[in-house]
């Protein structure tokens, strides 16, 4: 998911393990019931019908990319461990 976000495009996961955590659906991709292809194929479709849609869910992936530095990383610990 990162590197995704690193890379200017937007996240489609399933709703299985950790990553539906990280993607804020619809707004920098798209959490799928897992095994369910035809709701990621409705979702693919979305992307190729309209591509300014993938641009806009990218640039929300990268300002998301904040969050997961290290130093935003640090702060969140203190913040965890203070309380």
């Amino acid at each position: 998911m990162l590197d995704a976000y690193k890379n200017a495009m937007p996240v489609i996961c399933s709703n299985m393990g950790a990553l539906p955590e990280l993607v804020e659906d619809g707004k920098t991709g798209f959490v799928v019931e897992a095994r369910n292809l035809e709701q990621f194929k409705d979702r693919m479709t979305y992307y190729i019908n309209d591509k300014k849609r993938i641009v806009q869910q990218a640039e929300n992936g990268v300002n998301q990319l904040e969050k997961y530095t290290i130093e935003h990383q640090i702060i969140e610990f203190e913040t965890v461990y203070k309380d």
